[in-house]
Parts: C-alpha cells; sequence; structure tokens
C-alpha cells in the first residue's frame, strides 16, 4: 500500500524526463569521483562519489512508493525502457524542479562552485554538506561514508535541490565557501587525472597546499602531461628571468581557459 502523503502518479512525460536523466547521469556520473579542492583562507578538499544508486533520489523519485526498486529503475531508464506503471505514485512534489537541478548536476563537475557546511534544523535534509553551483541554482547535500589516513574524507550525494545563493546561505551554517579546483577519475582508477575546472586565483593563492594535495591524490605524469603550465607552476619552483615568467603566465592562463571552456559555455547558456 501506497504513502499517500507523499508522491503522485507518474505519466508519460516524466517517465520520459527520467530516462532522459538516466542517461544523463550514466555518461557524465555514474562511476565517477570528483575531488574537490576548496576555501578562500584556508585550502580543504573532500571528495564526492557517484553511483548508479544515487540516481532515484536525485532525480525526486520517492522510493517507498515505486513499485520497482531503484537499481531497477536506474537499469530501465538506461536502456529507454521505463514505463509509468513503473513508477506507481512515485514521483516527489517537487518533481520538475529536480529535473531542472538535475541537468546542472549532470555537467557536475563544469557548474559546482561552492562548498558548505549543512544547516540542518533549517533545511531538513540527510546530509552534512552542500556543494553547490552558484550560476545554475544547484545544490547537493551530501554526507559522509569514509575517509583513509592520507586521502580525502568521501561523501555521497543524498539530495538535490534548487536553491538560489540567499536560499542557500540560509541552509548553510558559517562561511559558503568557494571552489579552487575540481578533478575527476573514474572509481575503478585509483588516483585523479583529469582536472575540471580550475579558479586562477585560489589556485595561485593556495599553490604550496594544492601541490600536496595533487600529488597525493593524483597522478603526476598524467597531469604533467596533460596540464604542463599549471603543474610547472605547482611542482617546479625554478622559474628565474622576467621573460620566462611572462611567457609562463600567458600559457598558464591559456591552459586554465581550455580546462574551463566547457563551464563558460554553460554559464553564457545560463544567463539567456
Amino acid at each position: 500500500m501506497r504513502n499517500s502523503s507523499y508522491g503522485r502518479l507518474a505519466g508519460k512525460e516524466e517517465a520520459e524526463a527520467i530516462i532522459t536523466l538516466a542517461q544523463q547521469f550514466k555518461k557524465n556520473l555514474n562511476g565517477k569521483s570528483f575531488l574537490i579542492c576548496f576555501g578562500s583562507k584556508t585550502l580543504r578538499f573532500l571528495e564526492v562519489s557517484f553511483t548508479a544508486g544515487n540516481f532515484s533520489h536525485l532525480a525526486g523519485i520517492d522510493k517507498h512508493n515505486c513499485r520497482i526498486k531503484p537499481h531497477e529503475v536506474y537499469a530501465l531508464a538506461t536502456a529507454g525502457n521505463l514505463k509509468p506503471e513503473d513508477l506507481g505514485y512515485s514521483i516527489a512534489p517537487k518533481f520538475k524542479m529536480k529535473t531542472i537541478a538535475a541537468k546542472f548536476l549532470n555537467e557536475f563537475g563544469s557548474t559546482a562552485t561552492h562548498v558548505s557546511a549543512v544547516n540542518k534544523r533549517r533545511s531538513k535534509v540527510n546530509a552534512e554538506i552542500w556543494i553547490s553551483g552558484s550560476k545554475a541554482g544547484f545544490a547537493i547535500g551530501a554526507i559522509h561514508i569514509g575517509s583513509t589516513k592520507s586521502g580525502p574524507v568521501t561523501f555521497a550525494p543524498t539530495s538535490l535541490q534548487l536553491l538560489s545563493d540567499v536560499e542557500l546561505q540560509e541552509k548553510s551554517v558559517g562561511k559558503v565557501e568557494p571552489i579552487a579546483v575540481i578533478l575527476s577519475r573514474r572509481n575503478k582508477e585509483m588516483s585523479y587525472s583529469v582536472i575540471e575546472f580550475v579558479d586562477e586565483n585560489l589556485a595561485e593563492i593556495h599553490s604550496s597546499s594544492l601541490a600536496s594535495i595533487l600529488l597525493s591524490c593524483g597522478n603526476e605524469v598524467a597531469l604533467r602531461n596533460k596540464y604542463p603550465e599549471l603543474c610547472s607552476r605547482l611542482f617546479d619552483k625554478d622559474i628565474e628571468s622576467l621573460d620566462d615568467i611572462s611567457d609562463s603566465a600567458t600559457e598558464y592562463a591559456e591552459e586554465c581557459n581550455q580546462i574551463n571552456a566547457r563551464r563558460a559555455e554553460l554559464e553564457a547558456s545560463f544567463s539567456k
């Protein structure tokens, strides 16, 4: 028997929206982890890990009123075979808002901008931190699931909301901290070798701390091959001549622009 206090009957539109989101989730997020380095004064870092088990809740599906299990929803949706009758009365009240937020979430590496602690009294979500996208207006709540002695604390997404900057501040405790660098890896990989985003100013301010984090969590050889100017600035401190410094600054800026090209493209679309 369904819980009549939550969820409405799914229709064709909802099933098609979930199929689209699931296929995007599979392509961009499932089986991936993101290393997020953040902070204006002190650089800190954490890891967010996405799996297929996260999908149903992030997409606004109430698993208690759904006729099939979350992993079955994801499997059918990614295959393009999900039907309204599979979902039953599982569509959350804010489903349309969540689908909008989920579209931005699928570009997580290019849209996330800030990290903050969750105000549990005001937020009423099962989460400890918010990872938000200021331009996109989304926030995912995430909960701590593990850590290693020398590596980052790992979080798993548990909630997804559309929040303005003001709403995010109200639902956060303390300062909403800017993200300096985002890296990504497949969960089967041991270290990070892809940089999704870099804030040039914060990377300069926190260069020593950032270098330590990347050397600890990243694949140095792969990072140097892909991002020679950035890694040279972080790992090598032997540039001497003014000409070298000027040339390096130009090449560094160009490399950062290439890394952030997807973000710039998305931000332009937000303003339309």
